[in-house]
């Protein structure tokens, strides 16, 4: 449905509203920086309960999200990581064409799964976020991760000057405004949560027969290989 300019006035002051009630109810320990683990683990909780309080469901179902990871690790992370764990995804709207490129690392030796699951939260920065990987929550609790997967946390929680004036979450299509870095890759952040894989998603041939290798010798599931144009190009 496209928006009207009085709709999109409408749910841009809406959203701001629910942002600053996000950061109004936000115990004060919380907010700034979290160093521990413990600590990303108590925020993030509390954070995607209310992000989940009101952000708009429909909205964040139709993102098209990828997950980057290492071509040889492919075969462990389908050993290693369940569906229970939380999944750090580079986010797109559905009109856009998705381009390859990992936020992470400088280098091109990454591959990307493409996935659909529930959005726990979702933000324009990564560094909005702050998560951290999900190896430091295992260690951290390695009971709870056995249990209810290793959800992930939050390292940064803004105040309501930060929700005011951009450093906040995205809550609906009004908020949208993703950061892309100087090379044009994607930099915002979606936890992802009871996901499954739709497909793998590669920028080159060396990649593509990789995956295709792995698949044909059963060492990872056969989804569609995605090729897609990367953000560098």
């Amino acid at each position: 449905m496209k928006l009207t300019e009085a709709k999109l006035k409408q749910m841009i002051r809406e959203s701001l509203e629910d942002r600053l009630r996000i950061a109004r109810s936000t115990p004060q320990d919380m907010l700034g920086h979290n160093y521990r683990i413990k600590d990303r683990i108590r925020s993030g909780r509390f954070i995607k309960q209310q992000f989940n309080r009101y952000a708009d469901r429909d909205f964040l179902q139709s993102l098209t999200l990828l997950h980057y990871t290492s071509p040889q690790k492919l075969e462990n992370f389908f050993k290693e990581v369940t569906s229970k764990d939380e999944l750090s995804c580079v986010a797109f709207k559905q009109d856009e064409n998705p381009t390859f490129g990992n936020p992470l690392i400088l280098s091109n030796s990454s591959v990307a799964l493409m996935v659909q699951g529930r959005v726990t939260i979702l933000a324009n920065d990564m560094d909005i976020l702050v998560s951290g990987g999900g190896r430091e929550y295992t260690k951290e609790n390695p009971k709870r991760t056995r249990d209810s997967g290793a959800n992930k946390g939050t390292g940064f929680v803004g105040d309501e000057f930060d929700h005011k004036y951009g450093r906040s979450y995205v809550l609906d299509e009004s908020d949208w405004d993703p950061l892309n870095d100087y090379k044009g890759r994607r930099k915002n952040e979606a936890l992802v949560d009871n996901w499954k894989v739709l497909g793998y998603c590669v920028d080159s041939p060396d990649k593509e027969e990789h995956i295709q290798s792995l698949i044909e010798k059963n060492l990872i599931p056969e989804h569609q290989i995605f090729y897609l144009k990367s953000a560098e190009q």
